[in-house]
């Protein structure tokens, strides 16, 4: 007999039993003494930390990938949010929206273990979501728009900069994916609903 796969809960105590095919000799066995199975993690996790960034759209999550220990390298860091979307993180300021996650590692011999069973983003309190500052400092570089639809971005003489699919993040580029110039836009959301937005460095 042979156990291809085992769970943590799998240990404990076993014994065979051999019983014969044929139905006359069915009183007739072999049995083994008893034998303790002990199951070892296939990874141990014994130093792990990660440090959260509130933004306006929900916050960034920063983490040195090489400071898990145990398990095979390369690791394979993975969030899985309310809706079991797996997004694979890389630990550099990765952003991630408001919600509630489930944060796992995998390593080289696809063995995975939970980090973080429940990870909760929540959203900056009191943040102009309609400042941008793209200089690429992780602090308002982009906005996010929860709403469904469309989304087209005008700036201040009326010119179409960029149509948008919502929900999305916008960068301040434009549809080339240049970084638009300083100055005050706006953002027209299916039609109807007009946010002012300020680009500024």
């Amino acid at each position: 007999m042979q156990i291809d796969s085992l769970e943590l809960d799998d240990a404990g105590t076993y014994h065979v039993i051999v019983k014969n095919s044929n139905a006359s000799l069915q009183n007739v066995y072999l049995e083994s003494e008893d034998i303790q199975l002990t199951v070892e993690p296939c990874m141990d996790i014994t130093f792990f930390e990660h440090s959260l960034s509130s933004k306006c759209y929900g916050a960034s999550i920063s983490f040195d990938a090489t400071s898990v220990t145990g398990g095979t390298a390369p690791y394979v860091f993975t969030i899985i949010d309310e809706n079991n979307a797996q997004t694979e993180l890389h630990g550099d300021n990765d952003k991630l929206l408001s919600g509630t996650y489930e944060l796992l590692v995998e390593d080289n011999a696809a063995c995975r273990k939970t980090l973080q069973k429940t990870l909760l983003i929540e959203a900056k309190e009191n943040c102009d979501e309609h400042v941008i500052t793209p200089n690429g400092d992780g602090i308002q570089d982009d906005i996010y728009f929860s709403q469904e639809g469309e989304g087209i971005v005008y700036n201040q003489f009326g010119q179409e900069i960029k149509v948008i699919a919502l929900p999305a993040h916008w960068d301040a580029k434009d549809e080339n994916e240049n970084v638009i110039p300083p100055g005050k836009y706006v953002i027209v959301i299916n039609g109807k609903d007009a946010i002012s937005l300020k680009v500024a460095w």
